[in-house]
């Protein structure tokens, strides 16, 4: 059995690369993962995960940037037997892992180059004098590793070209998998909750945000532009209500509640009672607007970066060039023709069983289960 060292940058109970992940090791034989450190995930009692000394302290989770310069040291010192199989799943610098020392053989999934280094518009901290004083060793450092990739897979066409122009390299592409046949069932309520209650006092035809409360999602302009618009919205997802959102929260108290970590079966009833998710951040992917197409309810966001590849313009949502309040209106009027159908229809391009289907034909035979596993929570 060839077991498959896994190099991850670090492991959030709630994200995408999670799920990727997840999705992977459950159709490979054995796995041990390689992490800076590892915020509550389990694969499971057969999955051994391997923390870096930086997992030590939680001051390297709250401030990634004080540990840049040791994460290299770990991932340059992992040993690797000749009989391994190396996979990254990487957003920053897992990929910089050393290959198989025999044949150098590397695959990775490439979430994103790193943000900071080479999308400075996207991850602010790109734009610090500290980051750009560095940038140009740091961008030399990871073009030298980018190389040593054998088979480099990228999460989205968006995310593919930007690879391109950062590492001068082409990728293949394997979008994330989305439980599209979980957000497709019909929704229930089962528990007594604080946010079972609000859920079940509201009334349908909403608009919905969803995600972790972080500034580049932009939550605030998709309150304003509720409020003008004279409609409803509910903010769900957790962490810290940055400040910006809070001051339009408080001008807006009488449109906008706000649910804190709902369950999948709170955010399935969600995404099924609102006219519309709105979404106006700009992601490499996105699988938040996926799940609300997949529980049949269309997308309203910008005409940018991954909703170019899941959303359909006028058909499962309405993509806008800019944020104001006519494009926005036009966009309200537009998803009201949108079909249920037609958005569950297209959520399942992205659904678990193509993914798997999509990895077990990229990953080599000899790391892989006999049976296909197509679902996992």
């Amino acid at each position: 059995m060839r077991k498959t060292i896994i190099a991850c940058d670090w492991l959030e109970k709630f994200g995408g690369a999670e799920s990727v992940l997840k999705g992977i090791i459950a159709n490979l034989q054995s796995v041990e993962v390689n992490t800076l450190w590892n915020s509550g995930v389990e694969f499971g009692p057969s999955v051994n995960i391997d923390q870096s000394f930086l997992s030590k302290t939680d001051l390297f989770k709250q401030k990634k940037q004080l540990g840049i310069p040791f994460m290299d040291f770990y991932w340059r010192t992992r040993k690797v037997f000749e009989t391994d199989f190396v996979l990254a799943s990487s957003h920053l610098s897992a990929h910089h892992i050393k290959g198989n020392p025999e044949s150098g053989e590397k695959f990775a999934y490439v979430h994103s180059p790193a943000r900071y280094l080479w999308a400075p518009e996207v991850d602010k901290r790109g734009n610090s004098r500290m980051h750009q004083t560095a940038a140009p060793v740091l961008k030399a450092i990871d073009r030298k590793y980018s190389k040593e990739i054998t088979n480099l897979v990228a999460n989205s066409q968006f995310i593919r070209r930007r690879i391109n122009d950062a590492w001068g390299m082409d990728s293949r592409v394997i979008y994330p998998p989305v439980n599209t046949r979980f957000y497709s069932a019909e929704p229930t309520l089962d528990s007594d909750d604080k946010n079972d209650d609000a859920i079940r006092g509201m009334q349908p035809g909403f608009l919905l945000c969803f995600s972790r409360f972080v500034p580049y999602k932009k939550f605030e302009d998709a309150v304003e532009l509720a409020a003008i618009s004279g409609n409803r919205i509910v903010i769900a997802g957790s962490g810290e209500i940055y400040p910006a959102l809070e001051r339009a929260l408080n001008r807006n108290l009488q449109i906008a509640t706000v649910i804190v970590c709902p369950t999948n079966e709170q955010l399935r009833r969600l995404y099924s009672m609102a006219k519309a998710l709105l979404f106006l951040g700009v992601e490499d992917f996105g699988i938040v607007p996926v799940e609300s197409m997949a529980a049949g309810t269309p997308v309203i966001g910008l005409g940018q970066g991954g909703l170019l590849e899941t959303v359909v313009h006028e058909s499962t949502g309405y993509l806008m060039d800019k944020l104001d309040i006519y494009q926005f209106e036009n966009a309200l009027k537009a998803v009201d023709s949108c079909s249920p159908a037609d958005c569950v229809a297209q959520a399942k391009k992205f659904s678990q069983e193509h993914f798997v289907s999509e990895v077990r034909s990229w990953l080599p035979k000899s790391v892989l289960t006999d049976l296909e596993v197509r679902n996992w929570s």
